[in-house]
């Protein structure tokens, strides 16, 4: 009985990256999730500018400009990976706020879910701060699959992987690992 009476067409996954520790998992879950349920797959990063007085204006625009391609770049790495392991893709990259970018694109894709990575916060910061995860979990129109943050070694092997341009869609990630705000759903 490891299935759930609860059935949906699946159409697509939104899987929203930082390129931070947790991205690789993301995009295993919705790689994963993809090819079990026949869906295409977006990924977004949104990319969040600094502001700072004018008389830096020049500097922050090189380095805004230079982090803008470097984004860009990795999400195409991510298609190039998708498309050599059979799934349907779309990348994005967008600007603006995380959390609201995130919802805005969920608004527009109508996406039958929006794949997280869960990140590691201090206890502090929890108390004052209502981070991106938390804003998409409260607020989306569909289930969202939380993943779990890596391990400190696991993070840390991902970005000597980007690093060399080795992101790969392997399949690998159990979905029994991730939290869903929908715990009537189970894959």
């Amino acid at each position: 009985m490891g299935t759930s009476a609860i059935e949906f067409q699946m159409q697509s996954v939104l899987a929203a990256v930082d390129f931070l520790g947790s991205t690789k998992t993301v995009l295993e879950a919705a790689a994963a999730i993809a090819r079990r349920r026949g869906a295409s797959v977006s990924v977004i990063h949104v990319f969040e500018p600094s502001i700072f007085s004018c008389s830096s204006i020049t500097s922050v625009n090189r380095a805004a400009l230079a982090k803008e391609g470097a984004a860009a770049e990795r999400l195409r790495e991510i298609q190039e990976a998708f498309r050599v392991a059979g799934i349907a893709v779309h990348v994005r990259l967008l600007f603006g706020v995380p959390g609201p970018a995130i919802l805005n694109a969920s608004c527009v894709e109508k996406p039958s879910m929006i794949v997280l990575g869960a990140q590691r916060r201090s206890a502090f910061s929890r108390l004052f701060q209502d981070g991106t995860t938390a804003m998409v979990l409260k607020r989306a129109d569909c289930p969202v699959l939380l993943v779990p943050p890596p391990t400190m070694a696991a993070a840390d092997t991902f970005h000597s992987q980007t690093e060399r341009n080795e992101i790969g869609v392997t399949g690998t990630y159990s979905e029994d690992q991730a939290v869903t705000r929908d715990s009537a759903l189970r894959y």
